[in-house]
Protein backbone atom coordinates (compact mmCIF):
# COMPACT_ATOMS: atom_id res chain seq x y z
CA UNK A 1 0.00 0.00 0.00
CA UNK A 2 1.35 3.21 -1.37
CA UNK A 3 0.87 6.14 1.64
CA UNK A 4 0.78 9.51 0.09
CA UNK A 5 0.41 12.56 2.60
CA UNK A 6 0.44 16.06 1.02
CA UNK A 7 3.19 18.09 1.22
CA UNK A 8 3.72 19.77 3.83
CA UNK A 9 1.86 17.02 6.71
CA UNK A 10 3.49 15.16 8.90
CA UNK A 11 2.26 12.10 11.05
CA UNK A 12 2.24 11.65 14.96
CA UNK A 13 2.57 7.55 15.99
CA UNK A 14 2.13 6.53 19.54
CA UNK A 15 2.39 2.71 21.14
CA UNK A 16 0.22 2.57 24.06
CA UNK A 17 0.12 -1.37 25.90
CA UNK A 18 1.36 -2.54 22.37
CA UNK A 19 -1.18 -0.78 20.50
CA UNK A 20 -0.39 1.72 17.79
CA UNK A 21 -2.24 4.92 17.52
CA UNK A 22 -1.33 7.43 14.59
CA UNK A 23 -2.85 11.00 13.86
CA UNK A 24 -1.80 12.79 10.84
CA UNK A 25 -1.35 16.48 10.96
CA UNK A 26 -1.25 19.56 8.00
CA UNK A 27 0.63 22.48 8.32
CA UNK A 28 -0.72 25.88 7.57
CA UNK A 29 0.23 28.71 6.57
CA UNK A 30 -1.76 30.32 9.64
CA UNK A 31 -0.91 28.95 12.77
CA UNK A 32 -4.41 28.82 14.14
CA UNK A 33 -4.98 26.52 11.72
CA UNK A 34 -2.77 23.83 13.26
CA UNK A 35 -3.38 24.02 16.80
CA UNK A 36 -4.32 21.94 18.61
CA UNK A 37 -3.41 18.36 18.00
CA UNK A 38 -5.15 15.55 19.67
CA UNK A 39 -4.43 12.13 19.53
CA UNK A 40 -6.11 9.53 21.33
CA UNK A 41 -4.15 6.29 22.61
CA UNK A 42 -6.69 4.70 24.45
CA UNK A 43 -9.05 3.51 23.67
CA UNK A 44 -7.17 3.09 20.09
CA UNK A 45 -9.59 3.83 17.22
CA UNK A 46 -11.62 0.59 16.11
CA UNK A 47 -11.34 1.72 12.35
CA UNK A 48 -7.74 0.61 12.83
CA UNK A 49 -7.62 -2.48 15.13
CA UNK A 50 -5.58 -5.02 14.23
CA UNK A 51 -6.63 -8.03 16.01
CA UNK A 52 -3.90 -10.30 14.66
CA UNK A 53 -0.59 -7.96 15.17
CA UNK A 54 -1.87 -6.33 18.79
CA UNK A 55 -3.33 -7.24 22.07
CA UNK A 56 -6.97 -6.06 21.24
CA UNK A 57 -8.14 -7.97 24.16
CA UNK A 58 -6.46 -5.15 26.37
CA UNK A 59 -8.89 -2.73 25.73
CA UNK A 60 -12.31 -4.33 27.00
CA UNK A 61 -10.58 -4.38 30.69
CA UNK A 62 -9.11 -0.82 30.13
CA UNK A 63 -10.82 1.96 32.48
CA UNK A 64 -9.10 5.10 31.13
CA UNK A 65 -9.51 7.82 28.25
CA UNK A 66 -5.61 8.72 27.31
CA UNK A 67 -4.68 11.20 25.46
CA UNK A 68 -1.97 12.91 23.77
CA UNK A 69 -2.03 16.92 23.28
CA UNK A 70 -0.23 19.68 21.68
CA UNK A 71 -0.57 23.27 20.84
CA UNK A 72 2.17 26.18 20.16
CA UNK A 73 -0.50 28.24 22.76
CA UNK A 74 -1.10 26.97 26.55
CA UNK A 75 -3.51 24.21 26.86
CA UNK A 76 -6.28 24.89 29.86
CA UNK A 77 -8.51 22.22 29.54
CA UNK A 78 -8.41 19.15 27.65
CA UNK A 79 -12.64 18.76 27.74
CA UNK A 80 -14.19 14.94 26.63
CA UNK A 81 -16.87 14.21 24.84
CA UNK A 82 -18.27 10.70 23.97
CA UNK A 83 -20.99 10.38 21.28
CA UNK A 84 -20.98 14.07 21.45
CA UNK A 85 -22.51 13.93 25.14
CA UNK A 86 -19.46 15.54 27.66
CA UNK A 87 -18.27 13.59 30.02
CA UNK A 88 -15.86 15.54 32.18
CA UNK A 89 -12.47 17.19 31.71
CA UNK A 90 -9.06 15.37 31.16
CA UNK A 91 -6.40 15.53 33.97
CA UNK A 92 -2.57 15.58 33.22
CA UNK A 93 -1.11 12.22 34.24
CA UNK A 94 1.80 12.41 36.95
CA UNK A 95 4.91 14.09 35.05
CA UNK A 96 8.03 11.20 34.98
CA UNK A 97 11.52 11.83 34.98
CA UNK A 98 12.95 10.28 32.37
CA UNK A 99 16.42 10.24 33.48
CA UNK A 100 15.57 7.74 36.26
Amino acid sequence: MLLYLSWPSFRIVAVDNDLVSFVDAQMHKRDSDDWPLVLITNPKDAGFLLPSKEPTERILKSTHIRILAWSRYLIQRVSVSIDGAFVGNARPAKRHDASI
